[in-house]
């Protein structure tokens, strides 16, 4: 397992700007940025979100990062990262659950 968090963090480390740019624009945009417009797997989110904030944050984005994720039915282990100036927890994971929903539409 440490193995597999080194290699995680080591990835988050070696991202370039170019790499995360459209997330870092939907992000700057609505505060919140589902994890599908980032090019992480869910291990990313489950062993190193903090580290992962922090480098979104090193890129320029002047908020407070926090990664939130839950299981959804139909769509699985899902995640977004948002900015804790415009939402909390539960109002990330409500905007996650119905950025879900509304894809179906």
């Amino acid at each position: 397992m440490d193995e597999l968090i080194n290699e995680v963090n080591e990835m988050v480390n070696s991202l370039g700007r170019e790499s995360v740019a459209e997330g870092i624009y939907f992000l700057s945009k609505n505060g919140i940025v589902p994890d599908s417009e980032f090019p992480f797997s869910r291990v990313v989110y489950e062993n190193a979100a903090e580290k992962l904030c922090k480098k979104l944050e090193s890129f320029g984005y002047s908020g407070k990062l926090v990664c939130v994720g839950q299981f959804i039915a139909d769509y699985g282990n899902s995640y977004a990262v948002y900015d804790s100036h415009f939402y909390d927890r539960d109002q990330a994971l409500k905007w996650l659950i119905n950025f879900h929903v509304a894809k179906e539409w």
